[in-house]
């Protein structure tokens, strides 16, 4: 009894016990899914990114204050 591929009646194996026209198959199927994670991991990146620019634009805005506050405080010392 010779081989059988997994997925059909083909007795002609050449990878990961299937036939050449299943092994694409699959190969083609395990491609695409790791494309749909890649794209939620750059969709995930990106709202990351967004929010990590606005963290540093609050932070900016912050130092300005400070600074701000910091002249002024010092003009009042010299007086």
């Amino acid at each position: 009894m010779s081989a059988m591929c997994l997925c059909c009646d083909s007795t002609k194996i050449y990878a990961k016990k299937m036939c050449n026209r299943c092994y694409l198959k699959d190969l083609r199927q395990r491609n695409k899914e790791k494309n749909k994670y890649k794209d939620l991991t750059i969709s995930r990146l990106k709202e990351q990114v967004k929010e990590l620019e606005r963290i540093i634009l609050c932070q900016k805005s912050e130092l300005k204050k400070f600074q701000t506050y910091r002249k002024e405080a010092l003009a009042q010392i010299w007086v």
